[in-house]
């Protein structure tokens, strides 16, 4: 299994819910410059699983985005510091962040999604 971003082998995120539920999703890593400024911008699917990282990263845009996506940012342990839907055409960021994780469906209502951990 490959990356997306023809970076080398793929990984898996686990999401982690303050109910106790997880979930493991296909991880693209974005960690070279014209990786991390892509992200999810080729995505033109809403039903994507992939979850991108972008590392490192405080802040995001969604300009040019055909449909809403989740945003996390997180610490370096990937504990989560701040979450959203954000829809195209805005930007969102926490200066306190290391890294971001995209996706569609990331977030639950009623659920606090807590921590995001790399395997």
């Amino acid at each position: 299994m490959t990356s997306d971003n023809g970076s080398g082998p793929s990984r898996c995120v686990r999401l982690m819910y303050g109910d106790g539920a997880s979930e493991v999703r296909d991880l693209v890593v974005c960690n070279t410059p014209l990786t991390r400024m892509v992200g999810m911008l080729k995505e033109r699917n809403p039903e994507i699983s992939r979850v991108y990282q972008i590392v490192p990263c405080n802040g995001v845009h969604t300009c040019f985005m055909a449909f809403p996506i989740d945003v996390v940012f997180t610490d370096r342990s990937g504990n989560v510091i701040a979450a959203r839907t954000v829809p195209p055409w805005r930007m969102f960021s926490r200066t306190a962040a290391h890294m971001v994780f995209e996706g569609v469906g990331l977030l639950r209502e009623e659920v606090v999604l807590e921590r995001l951990q790399v395997e």
